[in-house]
């Protein structure tokens, strides 16, 4: 039973970047062989018209990832990213929230906060400094909110850009 509804993924194999990445930036769990193999797989057959939206940056692996696959097959979209970059703690949903983190009286859950944006404005700044993504200190809602709008952003790297092109994307 076992082996006829076990579901296989893609991956790409011999990238060294790709490998690499894991643990260069925080989240190595987060981001699954078939996750990375299906982002190619979008990237590598998008339209270079619009832009590319990921909602949810926090440490930047999934954005160095994209950025690189970017490079990689020669896409020229732009590519933005949002996060408020709260930490959700293991226990959250179970109980109230403490003000520090996991259970630990030593690391303030803000401190934690900021050192998760911070390795993503490092990680981002080393891995893809030749195309960085216009990256906001947003929620989700609010970025779209803004988009629709097609607002005018400051971003992270201090460049402004108005928003509202088309999509092509959205992770």
């Amino acid at each position: 039973m076992f082996k006829l509804f076990k579901k296989r993924h893609r991956q790409i194999v011999n990238d060294k970047f790709i490998k690499r990445l894991r643990s260069a930036v925080i989240g190595e769990g987060m981001l699954h062989e078939g996750n990375v193999y299906l982002m190619d797989l979008a990237l590598q057959n998008i339209s270079n018209l619009g832009s590319i939206i990921e909602i949810g940056c926090y440490g930047g692996l999934s954005t160095n990832l994209i950025c690189y696959l970017l490079l990689k097959h020669q896409k020229n979209n732009l590519f933005f990213g949002t996060d408020l970059w709260i930490y959700e703690g293991y226990e959250d949903a179970k109980c109230s929230t403490s003000e520090f983190m996991d259970g630990r009286v030593d690391v303030w859950r803000t401190d934690f906060m900021c050192h998760i944006k911070n390795s993503f404005i490092a990680s981002t700044r080393l891995l893809s400094s030749t195309n960085l993504p216009f990256t906001m200190h947003l929620s989700s809602f609010d970025f779209l909110e803004k988009w629709k709008k097609k607002n005018s952003m400051r971003m992270y790297s201090g460049e402004r850009y108005n928003l509202g092109a088309q999509l092509p994307l959205c992770i």
